[in-house]
């Protein structure tokens, strides 16, 4: 009999726990379709802005729906914090050409003595070293 009652508590336990993770996952949906209706309301005043700005600005080639937009995601994303922007696909293409690749040198180590650029030391198995430098 002890056995047996303990089965029937882990199955409860058990049950207990299903009931738990279920209900977590239809909570975290709704409150998720609450953020949703909240986001798509605040996009239409997005929205009505920029169709008010296409109609009314003075300089159409402003106010292409591509500018706009790029221009309104750069300001949201500026405003987070002093370190973070938003790169067009052309300006980021560019940072990783001038972040990323292959470096090349002689291989030596440099410091300045009295206003002079010394060699201190080449790196092992460089082109420096290979040729002697000192």
């Amino acid at each position: 009999m002890n056995g047996r009652r303990k089965l029937t508590m882990i199955l409860i336990a058990f049950a207990l726990g299903l009931n738990l993770l279920l209900g977590l996952r239809v909570y975290s949906r709704e409150a998720n379709h609450g953020d949703e209706a909240e986001a798509l309301r605040q996009l239409s005043v997005m929205m009505r802005v920029m169709m008010l700005i296409r109609q009314n600005y003075v300089d159409e080639d402003k106010t292409d729906y591509q500018s706009l937009i790029q221009n309104a995601v750069q300001g949201m994303v500026s405003q987070l914090d002093p370190h973070s922007s938003f790169l067009d696909p052309d300006d980021y293409r560019n940072l990783r050409e001038t972040t990323e690749g292959q470096f090349g040198g002689i291989g030596i180590i440099v410091t300045m003595r009295e206003g002079v650029l010394t060699v201190v030391s080449p790196i092992e198995d460089t082109p420096g070293s290979r040729a002697g430098l000192r």
